[in-house]
């Protein structure tokens, strides 16, 4: 690993992280001071490029190559896209009100970028959003109850959009949800063991071999950590439960599977990180 520190002004938290096909990153995070600012930080040229925004929200980044999407997590965060090193837009949205809560999840496979959020300032609450390399946002209809807030998304080789979440966040039986939209338009549940339990999908993998990993975890202390794995046997646990969270899931170059999160201390309630192995 290099030490790019010089390169990341004082201040700049680093939340999220893209690696190009060339080896160089693009992070993506907050600055403060002077005052709260949303920043993408791409090193893929040989002079660091900053490119912030005045809303203050943590983000999410994701793509390879030259096409990448960046979003904002919260206040107002949008969408901003880059197609070429350096160079990002600050993109128009098809959003009929004030997208309070920003986006939380985008995910890049080829030329294709998908994202999705909730818009406490429209008629349609929960919102998924598609584009190409060539042309704009587009919105996609939902699927499922007004209840549903979106966490995560993933998009499949073969065009499935996967959405994860919680249905009935902050309320007293908050339950865990994965729903597929096919290629036709056509949605489906993906029916999960004891979604109750689960409480919420934080995370999506789609790995090279086709099955999916959930990264689960809940409101409040009394929630549990999971990982669940779905493929053409059906739906598990894939770990024992604990108490605590697990927020990302990915692969690696040889199909090792890595889940990180916290652990939870019963006794104390403190937390420690940690991070889940599952060799191919």
């Amino acid at each position: 690993l290099q030490d790019d520190a010089l390169a990341v002004r004082p201040g700049m938290v680093a939340l999220d992280l893209a690696v190009d096909t060339t080896g160089r990153a693009v992070l993506a995070g907050f600055q403060w001071p002077p005052a709260p600012a949303s920043v993408v930080l791409d090193l893929r040229t040989p002079v660091a490029q900053y490119i912030e925004r005045a809303s203050y929200g943590m983000l999410t980044v994701d793509g390879e190559g030259a096409f990448l999407v960046a979003g904002g997590r919260s206040r107002g965060g949008g969408l901003w896209t880059s197609t070429a090193p350096g160079v990002w837009s600050f993109d128009d949205l098809p959003l009929t009100g004030t997208n309070d809560s920003g986006f939380r999840d985008v995910d890049v496979r080829g030329d294709r970028a998908v994202a999705c959020g909730y818009d406490d300032g429209a008629d349609t609450l929960q919102v998924i959003l598609t584009r190409t390399t060539t042309t704009g946002w587009q919105k996609i209809q939902p699927a499922g109850p007004g209840t549903r807030t979106y966490f995560c998304v993933a998009l499949s080789e073969a065009g499935t959009i996967f959405v994860g979440g919680i249905d009935g966040a902050g309320g007293m039986s908050p339950r865990a949800f994965l729903t597929q939209r096919f290629a036709d338009g056509q949605w489906a549940e993906l029916l999960l063991p004891d979604p109750a339990l689960l409480h919420g999908v934080m995370d999506i993998l789609i790995a090279g071999d086709g099955s999916i990993y959930l990264a689960c975890m809940g409101e409040g202390d009394s929630t549990t950590a999971n990982l669940i794995h779905a493929d053409a046997s059906g739906v598990r646990n894939e770990i024992t439960p604990f108490p605590g969270g697990l927020l990302q899931v990915a692969e690696g170059p040889d199909g090792s599977v890595y889940a990180t999160g916290f652990r939870r201390d019963e006794g104390t309630g403190a937390e420690r990180g940690v991070m889940l192995v599952r060799s191919p």
